[in-house]
């Protein structure tokens, strides 16, 4: 991981923020805003990532966990088809 290898204990810190951030998706999805359709967006706290995601109650779909300088429309082309 990209993190672990600029500092050690980064990488770890990562997969914490990200799973802190997917249980709070879990406990409160509706409290993140919707960007497009029915996906809505979560920003981590420290690091330069989004999660997308769907929620249809009791699931919630993970689509991606995207970088800042990715392309969103990589979350799009993993529920549309074609």
């Amino acid at each position: 991981m990209w993190y672990e290898e600029e500092r050690t204990g980064l990488g770890v810190e990562f997969l914490d923020d990200v799973e802190h951030l997917l249980a709070r998706i879990d406990e409160l999805p509706l409290m993140f805003p919707v960007v497009e359709s029915e996906v809505r967006r979560s920003i981590l706290r420290r690091f330069p990532y989004s999660i997308y995601f769907t929620t249809e109650s009791p699931q919630t779909t993970i689509l991606a966990v995207l970088h800042f300088r990715r392309n969103p429309a990589v979350w799009k082309a993993r529920i549309l088809p074609g």
